[in-house]
């Protein structure tokens, strides 16, 4: 773990002090955060890699009970996450063996006819499965980015490459909602904007890349534009972190299909309200406090890069005003953190029994509370991520080699 004499807190302190906020106070509320994740945590997380399939899963649960196995996401999420803690500079820096058998593992999944990737142990034919399409936008996200960071060429052109035309490849196999302006719009109006948000808004962020290959970007952007609030800049009709958690993944999609967010200003003024809010703990997941700083994190950036010129003083204020109450939302961000804190160093996706899917796909057992790759990866990495990325800071490393060398012994 970083000590807490690392000459990085003192340069840190210096950041903040020399940017008009108090860098003591910042830094005394970031150890107390850094503290609450633990070394046992890179056993943890060693454990669920299968070095014969070359693959993380999703859960303790999914590791032990037959009927599971890896899966494309929680490999992605591991291996990113060991580049990004402390434990390694890059993904590459892997050892040999784990990285081929990783490549092998992805590779493997690929389908020749369609380019996404599938998983042996789910039914994509089933016809109740809401996420479907969420789910493999997701894995062929997933599996491309796994591609950059492992420097490796997927066997087949993906689901993207196909979409946009790359190599001249059919398109006949690809999702009907794709393949033309007019069910693009079908799809969309299909999808419920108004008590349901945040599933259509993951739907979008899901298949994000691909509606920008299909050349539906336009469309969807001028789509969401007129469903719009106005006056707040959300989608919905909901408020607080339900509304958030919607605005993340919309503001996700119009991020990658790049396009500028609407009213984005005033959308990160709703969410500035309730980064140090109270949450409902029975209802609470690990993604609301962390959608709060990502969804900043994406409006800030969507404001700098394609908002009209002048509106970068708008981000600019926007990162001034929470960088001065920044000691209260990260003493807030902990204490919604460790409600979700598990005892073998992992965080649970809520502070009730798991309900054993990611995006309707079987990962682990349901009805038991256990940290999954998912979430300990949201709560230890991700949220502190955006949360330095919202404030335009570098992010101390959690870890260490010494915590590097106990994952690897893990995997042993």
């Amino acid at each position: 773990m970083i000590k807490n004499t690392d000459p990085k807190w003192k340069m840190l302190e210096d950041k903040v002090n020399a940017r008009g906020a108090d860098g003591s106070a910042f830094v005394k509320e970031l150890k107390e955060l850094y503290s609450i994740f633990d070394p046992e945590f890179a056993t943890w997380l060693g454990s669920l890699y299968d070095k014969e399939i070359g693959g993380f899963y999703f859960s303790v649960s999914g590791r032990d009970n037959k009927g599971f196995l890896p899966d494309v996401e929680s490999t992605y999420q591991a291996v990113n996450t060991l580049a990004s803690i402390g434990f390694i500079d890059k993904a590459t820096d892997l050892p040999d063996e784990m990285k081929n058998k990783i490549i092998s593992f992805v590779s493997s999944l690929q389908s020749p006819n369609d380019g996404y990737i599938y998983h042996p142990q789910w039914d994509y034919n089933d016809p109740n499965w809401r996420h479907k399409n969420s789910r493999l936008g997701r894995d062929m996200m997933w599996a491309v980015a796994l591609e950059r960071e492992l420097n490796f060429k997927l066997p087949y052109p993906t689901a993207n490459d196909r979409l946009s035309g790359v190599g001249n490849e059919k398109k006949a196999s690809l999702p009907e909602h794709l393949l033309s302006k007019e069910a693009f719009l079908s799809y969309l109006g299909s999808l419920d904007w108004e008590k349901d948000t945040y599933f259509a808004g993951n739907m979008m962020a899901a298949q994000a890349a691909q509606v920008l290959a299909a050349g539906l970007a336009d469309t969807a952007a001028e789509f969401l534009g007129k469903i719009q609030n106005s006056k707040t800049g959300l989608w919905g009709i909901y408020s607080s972190y339900d509304a958030i958690n919607a605005l993340l993944k919309i503001a996700a999609f119009y991020s990658a299909i790049r396009k500028p967010l609407p009213n984005a200003t005033l959308a990160a003024k709703e969410a500035m309200k309730i980064v140090s809010s109270e949450t409902d703990r029975e209802r609470a997941t690990c993604c609301w406090q962390y959608n709060v700083w990502y969804a900043l994190q994406y409006l800030i950036n969507n404001i700098r890069k394609y908002g009209e010129n002048g509106n970068e003083g708008q981000a600019d204020k926007i990162v001034s005003e929470l960088l001065r109450s920044a000691p209260e939302a990260i003493k807030s961000t902990k204490e919604k953190l460790l409600m979700l804190k598990h005892t073998d160093g992992s965080f649970c996706y809520m502070a009730g029994p798991s309900g054993g899917c990611s995006q309707g796909a079987p990962v682990g057992l349901a009805g038991i509370v256990e940290g999954t790759v998912n979430s300990t990866v949201i709560c230890i990495h991700r949220t502190v991520e955006a949360m330095m990325a919202v404030f335009d800071l570098p992010m101390p490393p959690i870890y260490d080699k010494e915590d590097y060398e106990n994952f690897l012994k893990a995997i042993k």
